[in-house]
């Protein structure tokens, strides 16, 4: 009869252990689940980030300078016809530089000299200097 029961209550805790392995496993495969979807989450933010930075990159690098007759300005744009009779519109960026020599500044109508840098596809003026006639 003893060794019935001790056979018994093995069996019972052999099963409860059993219970516990696989609900501890089970446990252990949603945090492996969870672990990669967040590393998934990561890995596109990173990428989508190193994509912007690189965008940046490529719109800085494609800034020039231009060089022609200014010939509007306005609150945020400035205009500027080239030698080659061509009609740029460019912004104006919010610490754009006027660089003037004499009195008079820089005026529509004087030849000018405009760098720029491209930001979201649009160019625009970072400093614009009076060139000499």
């Amino acid at each position: 009869m003893r060794l019935a029961l001790a056979l018994c209550t093995l069996s019972l805790l052999l099963a409860g252990c059993k219970q516990e392995a696989k609900e501890t496993v089970a446990r252990a495969k949603g945090a492996a689940a969870d672990a990669e979807r967040t590393a998934k989450q990561v890995s596109a933010q990173a990428k989508s980030g190193a994509e912007a930075a690189a965008q940046q990159i490529r719109e800085i690098g494609a800034g020039d300078v231009l060089e022609g007759t200014l010939t509007a300005t306005g609150a945020d744009d400035l205009t500027v016809r080239t030698a080659t009779g061509g009609v740029e519109t460019l912004k104006s960026a919010s610490s754009i530089r006027w660089v003037a020599r004499g009195a008079s500044g820089v005026q529509p109508g004087a030849r000018v000299r405009v760098t720029y840098i491209v930001q979201g596809g649009q160019k625009v003026a970072t400093q614009v200097e009076a060139a000499e006639r």
